[in-house]
C-alpha cells in the first residue's frame, strides 16, 4: 500500500490543479457491486482499494474519478489512458489497440 499511497501523491501532485487535498488512499472492503466488492473514490477525499484490486491500474482509474471527469466517458477514458501511459507504463498504441 506504501508504493500506492507514493504514487497517488505524485500523480495528485503533478495533475490536480485546482488547489484541492490529495485523497487519503487505504485499504479497505470496498463496495458490493452484483455480489462482488469493488474499490471505490468518494470525491476528492478518500479511495478505498478492496483486496485483490490494490494494482497501479485501479488506483489510476478511482484517481481519474478523483481528479475528474467523475463519470465514465470519452474524456474519462482518454485521462485514464493518460495515467496510465505516464504512470503505469502502459503503452499508447496498445490502449488504443484495446480501446476498440
Amino acid at each position: 500500500m506504501r508504493f500506492l499511497q507514493g504514487l497517488a501523491a505524485t500523480v495528485w501532485q503533478e495533475q490536480e490543479t485546482r488547489g484541492r487535498r490529495s485523497p487519503r488512499i487505504t485499504a479497505g472492503r470496498g463496495a458490493t457491486h452484483n455480489g462482488r466488492l469493488f474499490s471505490y473514490c468518494l470525491g476528492a477525499s478518500s479511495i478505498v482499494l478492496s483486496r485483490g484490486q490494490r494494482t497501479v491500474a485501479v488506483l489510476l482509474h478511482e484517481l481519474v474519478h478523483a481528479l475528474g471527469p467523475t463519470t465514465h466517458g470519452g474524456r474519462f477514458v482518454r485521462r485514464y489512458f493518460a495515467l496510465l501511459e505516464r504512470y503505469g507504463r502502459e503503452d499508447a498504441e496498445e490502449l488504443a489497440v484495446q480501446a476498440t
